[in-house]
């Protein structure tokens, strides 16, 4: 089995329990997904590109991950274009902090 297989089957029998951050009134997945490795596999050669990270990203939403980590340091930003066009592809709300 592919390892975005393995994976993406792990996720499928997880749901998600969520936290209080802090004050800020949000509550978070736990786990929270950690993006790095999504971009450009030119990049490093452990990073797996749009086409395998999309249907990850769907399944974790599915199973109730409301909390993904990434930086624009992974894959030089590719790792946040992805998560964009996830949203976007699956329709998934984007919470913005508030004051």
């Amino acid at each position: 089995m592919p390892p975005s297989e393995a994976l993406l089957k792990s996720v499928q029998d997880t749901k998600a329990t969520y936290r209080q951050l802090g004050n800020s009134g949000l509550r978070v997945s736990v786990p929270i997904f950690g993006c790095m490795s999504f971009g450009d596999p030119q990049w490093q050669p452990w990073v797996i590109d749009e086409e395998a990270a999309l249907p990850l990203l769907e399944a974790a939403y599915k199973m109730g991950v409301n909390t993904w980590d990434t930086a624009n340091m992974y894959s030089n930003g590719k790792s946040e274009e992805i998560i964009g066009k996830a949203l976007e592809k699956y329709n998934i709300p984007a919470t913005r902090w508030s004051s």
